[in-house]
């Protein structure tokens, strides 16, 4: 990513290790298990991926399932859960019957054909 080159080149010389807890994604626990049993310590001592667990700060996800786009992903209960503590929980709720109409859309057979004909006619 673009802007961590840029942090990088600015705090050269001035850069720490980050705590796992920052850097956590959802996955890990799918990954390693729930007590994260099959984790191998490398960067990061038994304690400090212990508090990570324990204690996330940030999800970090850079694939397309945000919790927003995908309730169903995993721990997206957590941003549920904050989201509802925040003024924004309205505006969520507006725009959720648009994005499940537009999934159910995108999942349908005829709209992934016209996809795959704009495709080979504008490549072409």
């Amino acid at each position: 990513m673009a802007e961590r080159d840029i942090l990088n080149i600015v705090c050269k010389n001035q850069i720490t290790k980050l705590s796992f807890a920052y850097t956590l994604k959802p996955n890990t626990w799918q990954d390693f298990g729930q007590e994260w049993e099959k984790l191998t310590p490398k960067v990061y001592s038994k304690e400090e991926l212990e508090y990570a667990r324990k204690n996330p700060i940030q999800f970090h996800d850079h694939e397309c399932n945000k919790p927003w786009k995908s309730p169903s992903q995993y721990k997206s209960d957590l941003w549920f859960q904050y989201l509802c503590q925040t003024p924004f929980l309205q505006d969520y709720l507006k725009t959720l019957e648009q994005e499940m109409f537009k999934k159910f859309t995108q999942s349908r057979f005829f709209y992934r054909l016209l996809r795959f004909i704009k495709r080979k006619i504008f490549k072409s």
